[in-house]
Parts: C-alpha cells; sequence; structure tokens
C-alpha cells in the first residue's frame, strides 16, 4: 500500500479501545470479535482496490468493470475529440482483439 496513515490510526484507535476495557474480560472478548470483524472488511475492500499480482505473470488481476484488450496501433497528444479548438488531450487507438 502506497497509504498506510488510516492503517496507523486504526490501530491507534484499537490499542486506545483495548485500554479501556482491558480489566473486562467479557469486555475484551467482544472487541477482539469486533476488531476481527473490522479487519476483515478492511482486507476484503483492499483487495478489490488493490488486486495481488497473478502468480508468473507479474501483473494485477484486473479490476471488474470494462477492460478493453487490443494491440496498440497509435497514442499520443491531440487536441479532445479531435477538435482543433479543444485543449490537448490524450489519445488511444487500438485494434481489439478478434476484430
Amino acid at each position: 500500500m502506497e497509504n498506510d496513515s488510516y492503517r496507523e490510526a486504526f490501530k491507534a484507535s484499537i490499542v486506545a479501545a483495548y485500554k479501556q476495557v482491558e480489566n473486562s474480560p467479557k469486555l475484551v472478548d467482544d472487541l477482539d470479535h469486533l476488531t476481527a470483524m473490522a479487519a476483515q472488511i478492511v482486507n476484503e475492500v483492499e483487495d478489490r482496490w488493490f488486486p495481488a499480482p497473478q502468480p508468473g505473470t507479474g501483473q494485477t488481476a484486473p479490476v471488474r468493470g470494462k477492460v478493453i484488450e487490443g494491440t496498440l496501433i497509435e497514442h499520443g497528444e491531440a487536441p479532445y475529440q479531435h477538435k482543433d479548438d479543444n485543449q490537448m488531450s490524450y489519445f488511444v487507438t487500438l485494434k481489439p482483439e478478434g476484430g
């Protein structure tokens, strides 16, 4: 992860919560359960946002959504929608797979 500051903040809040309930075994058990649930949710969200590299390819799994694959024909800078009076943008020309 590029920015783990939210993890550090989460960890600090969990440590503070445990300090408040450390003298009550029942509350510690409850906090253990809630912490495990929260950690599972965080891990699931991170797995969706930051997929792990696939073994052997070094590439990450595609994020859900529309992925366009093909052979790169051309790319570069051009006016938006190729209209001369528009500001500069970036274009890509692909030859779609199978087409």
